[in-house]
């Protein structure tokens, strides 16, 4: 009970200091904002009053130069004193220059449009105020002491009221009064068109005082709408603060059962944490053995600051141990790199940082005890919003042992090919020279051989042509492998009938080709392709007992630089088991007497150059008289460019 007691007690200490502290800053704000009003107005005032004084003294220049013009010259013409006068007009904003003689009989006046002005100057005054119709104007006069050398008189200018006051209109009403004591004149200007009802401050300014006449500029502060005060606007403060005090203390009212429930929550919240970091650490546990077992080292580089933060692994990679060097990871990365690698890595950075490419580039190192390894390094670039990259997270691992096998592959290969083609070239002679001296023993010695020995001869002449015929596909397939591709455009609606023509006897009527005519050009080694799809096309006639052999081909593009093919044709199929051994060098299906013109070189041809080309080859369906559907791959990448 003393507790709920002391939390209201509370509550209405809050709402009446708060109800204060409003009143007073509410105060406070409304004399500021007068004393801030008040320094505006006085602003103004003083600046209008100084923009109409020094109109006024620019009319009364003018008449001073004038006045001096003649002091100056004892002998001024007619001509001379327009000449003069006019040039005045428009510097003192005047709408009329004038002389008088003393006894008013020679009037000279500047602007022949408002002469009028002239005659009713009366000379008596030095300031008048004179009417021409609707427009009051303002006359200053000087006497002069010679005009043409002879005459005695003065000298005037007149400019229209209205345009002294042409002032751009305020908030406030302003008011200029004119009056002459001598003449009894009365004249008042408005200047703004606001009512003067009601106003807080008035400000008077005498802008001239000329001998009778003077000139007053008025100006008053109306009462500003643009506020509340008062016992209305602290009421609605006051209400504002007690329906905040009233949310305040209904929270504050239930803040101890709201404190048990968040308490009960933390507690909850923190089992819950403490089971996910449980799990986490078990997750970061495996990730790590991961690392470890796959050899990986991850690296995050800050470009901006060119500090990288990396684990064990890389330290492991490079040939480092981290507790045992003061160098960074982007030094000890830098200097390790073969110096016959560093420009092409170097290049590649570049051009991913520049492209948005992603960064994947195998390169040499060098350990410190100058053992030569081989590291693979890829990673993701990060760029803010002015598409500078300012970081990159990547993963390395020692590629050393798989590089070494593909580098001796690559050597077991080539050395393969060289074999191959040396065998082949070198056993065209002996072969040659059974047939030749077989082909002596018919044609010399016939009368001496009987049918059988001559049948053994055209046997051993027929294995011969056999053998050659094998060894120029053995030497073409050897040749295949050094041969360097030459990538150019090439239409493929054109390259079909080339290929028909090379490949198929034109002679047969009874083979249709069927293909889209529309088909595009790509990027390939014409060459090559024509290579396989002319072994495709004498495989699909070869195998093929249809009175109407039939091809069919397909073609799409895949992505920007790959491309698909597939071969349909009506021949006698095929077993699944044979579909990958069917490209196997010397691999037939099908013995000699049964189909005798293939060689079993043609499909292992094709797939070695679909291979350069970056791509692959598969039957991709085929069943036992009804045909088989082969399909290959090629892709237009430079690496593969031999």
């Amino acid at each position: 009970m003393k507790a709920k007691v002391l939390r209201i007690i509370i509550l209405f200490s809050i709402v009446g200091i708060g109800s204060y502290i409003a009143l007073f800053s509410l105060s406070k704000e409304i004399n500021a904002g007068e004393q801030r009003r008040e320094l505006i107005f006085e602003d103004h005032v003083n600046k209008t009053s100084s923009l109409l004084k020094k109109k006024l003294d620019r009319k009364q220049n003018a008449l001073l130069y004038l006045v001096k013009f003649f002091s100056a010259s004892q002998n001024v013409s007619k001509e001379e004193f327009i000449a003069f006068s006019q040039t005045l007009l428009d510097k003192g904003e005047l709408s009329q220059v004038c002389w008088k003689d003393t006894t008013e009989q020679f009037i000279y006046s500047t602007v022949e449009s408002n002469k009028a002005l002239c005659v009713q100057n009366s000379l008596i005054d030095n300031v008048e105020i004179i009417k021409s119709g609707e427009e009051q104007h303002l006359s200053l006069t000087e006497f002069t002491s010679s005009y043409g050398g002879q005459q005695q008189g003065a000298v005037s200018v007149y400019f229209n009221l209205e345009s002294l006051f042409e002032i751009p209109p305020s908030s406030y009403y302003e008011e200029v009064f004119i009056t002459d004591v001598a003449s009894d004149q009365l004249a008042s200007y408005r200047l703004s068109n606001v009512k003067s009802d009601e106003y807080l401050s008035s400000e008077i300014r005498e802008l001239i005082n000329l001998g009778s006449l003077k000139m007053i500029y008025f100006a008053k502060r109306p009462k500003a709408y643009d506020y509340f005060y008062g016992e209305y606007d602290a009421a609605l403060i006051s209400l504002l603060l007690f329906a905040i005090t009233l949310m305040a203390s209904f929270y504050f009212w239930n803040s101890q059962a709201r404190h048990e429930q968040i308490k009960k929550e933390v507690i909850r919240q923190t089992q819950n944490i403490s089971k996910v970091n449980k799990k986490f650490e078990i997750l970061n546990s495996r990730y790590r053995l991961a690392l470890s077992a796959s050899q990986v080292g991850i690296w995050d580089w800050d470009l901006t600051t060119n500090f990288m933060i990396c684990d064990e692994m890389i330290y492991v990679i490079y040939g480092f141990k981290k507790e045992e060097t003061d160098q960074t990871a982007v030094e000890i990365w830098q200097e390790a790199i073969h110096p016959d690698d560093k420009d092409r890595v170097r290049s590649h950075l570049v051009n991913c940082l520049k492209n948005r490419n992603k960064f994947d580039v195998e390169y040499r190192i060098r350990w410190p005890n100058k053992e030569i390894r081989f590291v693979r390094s890829i990673a993701d670039t990060f760029y803010d919003e002015n598409n500078r990259a300012f970081r990159m997270v990547g993963a390395n691992w020692d590629i050393t042992e798989p590089k070494l096998m593909e580098i001796e592959l690559k050597r077991s290969n080539e050395d393969l090919d060289q074999f191959a083609y040396i065998a082949s070239h070198d056993l065209r002679e002996p072969l040659r020279g059974m047939r030749n001296f077989s082909q002596f023993l018919i044609e010399d010695y016939s009368d001496a051989l009987d049918e059988e020995g001559k049948g053994y001869l055209s046997v051993i002449q027929k294995l011969g042509k056999r053998l050659e015929k094998y060894l120029d596909s053995l030497l073409y397939y050897s040749r295949l492998g050094r041969e360097k591709l030459a990538f150019k455009k090439t239409n493929l609606s054109e390259l079909i009938p080339e290929i028909y023509n090379t490949y198929l006897d034109p002679s047969l009527k009874n083979i249709e080709i069927k293909y889209s005519s529309d088909l595009p050009s790509i990027v390939c080694d014409p060459i090559k392709l024509t290579k396989i799809l002319g072994n495709l096309f004498q495989n699909a006639i070869r195998y093929n007992h249809s009175q109407v052999k039939i091809i069919e081909l397909e073609y799409k593009q895949l992505g920007e630089d790959r491309h698909q093919f597939w071969i349909r044709d009506n021949g006698i199929g095929m077993k699944s088991e044979h579909w990958n051994r069917i490209f196997t060098i010397f691999k037939r299906l099908h013995s000699k007497d049964e189909y005798d013109q293939g060689s079993g070189l043609g499909l292992a041809m094709a797939k070695k150059a679909v291979e350069q080309h970056g791509g692959e080859i598969w039957v991709e369906s085929s069943e036992i008289d009804k045909g088989s559907c082969f399909s290959f791959t090629i892709k237009e990448v430079s690496e593969f460019l031999g």
